[in-house]
C-alpha cells in the first residue's frame, strides 16, 4: 500500500519472523537498489531493520529468488494465489512457524505449475491444507454431536458454527450445507492432497463451503475479497466472458 507521498508498505511472510510489515522509503520516487522483484507473490530473501517499538519496520533490500510471473499467466491463477495470500494477511502472526511457511510456499508453487483446468481443484486442496496447518481443520469423519462414524451415514449437514459434520439425525433441523459420502470423501482428500490429476466434481459447492468456513472461523465472520472476485470470475467463465492470457 502507498504510504505518504514517496513510500510504500509491503507485507512479507517470512520463515524466521512470520508476518512482517516493512516500509520502503522513497520507492515511489526512485526505485532504490535492492528493491527489484517487489511484486505480489515474489519469493526471495528480505533484509530489514527491526525497530524496538511498533510493528512497522524498515526495508533495506529484497533479493529475488523466484518471480511471480507464472501466477500472472491467467487471472484465475493470480486470484487463486490471492486467496492463500489473503488468508495469511488475516491469520499470520509474527511468530516463527516453519510448517505454515512451507505450506504457503508449496501452495503458491502448485497453483503456478497447475494446468488451467486444475487451478480450482488445486486451490481447494492447498487452501484447506493451509487452513488445517493454521489449526482450523473441521471434523468430517464423525458427527460432532453424537460421535457417529460418518461412513455409516448417508447425507449429513455441515455445521459452520461448530466447525464439523452432523449426521442425518442430529442435523435434521440444521440449515447448513448438505454433504453426502462423495463430498465428504472429496473434502477428506483435500487434507490429504489426494488425486491432484483430476478436476473435482462440484467445485462451486466446495468453494462456497471453504469461503464460509474461513469467513466464520479464520477471519471471524469477515469477508475475503479474493473469494468474491473468484466467484465473479467463475460466473463470467460460465457465460463465456473470461479467458486466459499471458501477462507480466
Amino acid at each position: 500500500m502507498n504510504y505518504r507521498e514517496t513510500s510504500k508498505i509491503f507485507r512479507f511472510y517470512t520463515l524466521d519472523h512470520g508476518l512482517v510489515s516493512l516500509i520502503a522509503k522513497g520507492i515511489r520516487r526512485k526505485r532504490p537498489s535492492g528493491s527489484e522483484g517487489l511484486e505480489s507473490f515474489a519469493r526471495g530473501e528480505v533484509t530489514f531493520y527491526r525497530k524496538r517499538k511498533g510493528n512497522l519496520h524498515l526495508l533495506k533490500e529484497f533479493a529475488l529468488k523466484k518471480s511471480a510471473r507464472g501466477l500472472g499467466k491467467s487471472i484465475f491463477r493470480f486470484t487463486a494465489a490471492s486467496v492463500l495470500g489473503e488468508i495469511m494477511l488475516v491469520q499470520g502472526t509474527s511468530e516463527r512457524n516453519p510448517d505454515v511457511y512451507s505450506r504457503l510456499e508449496i501452495g503458491f508453487g502448485r497453483i503456478e505449475d497447475s494446468s488451467d483446468r486444475l487451478i480450482i481443484s488445486v486451490l481447494l486442496r492447498e487452501a484447506w491444507s493451509l487452513v488445517s496447518t493454521l489449526g482450523y481443520r473441521p471434523e468430517i469423519s464423525r458427527c460432532i454431536k453424537c460421535g457417529l462414524n460418518m461412513v455409516e451415514d448417508g447425507i449429513g449437514r455441515f455445521d459452520l458454527e461448530a466447525g464439523g459434520i452432523l449426521c442425518s439425525v442430529c442435523g435434521k433441523n440444521n440449515d447448513g450445507p448438505r454433504m453426502g459420502p462423495l463430498a465428504r470423501a472429496q473434502l477428506m482428500g483435500f487434507f490429504n492432497l489426494e488425486n491432484d490429476e483430476e478436476p473435482i466434481m462440484g467445485n462451486k459447492g466446495h468453494l462456497l463451503l471453504l469461503r464460509d468456513f474461513i469467513s466464520y472461523h479464520v477471519v471471524e465472520k469477515g469477508v475475503l475479497n479474493s473469494f468474491d472476485f473468484l466467484n465473479v470470475l467463475l460466473e463470467s467463465e460460465l457465460k463465456g466472458v473470461v479467458g486466459s492470457s499471458e501477462s507480466s
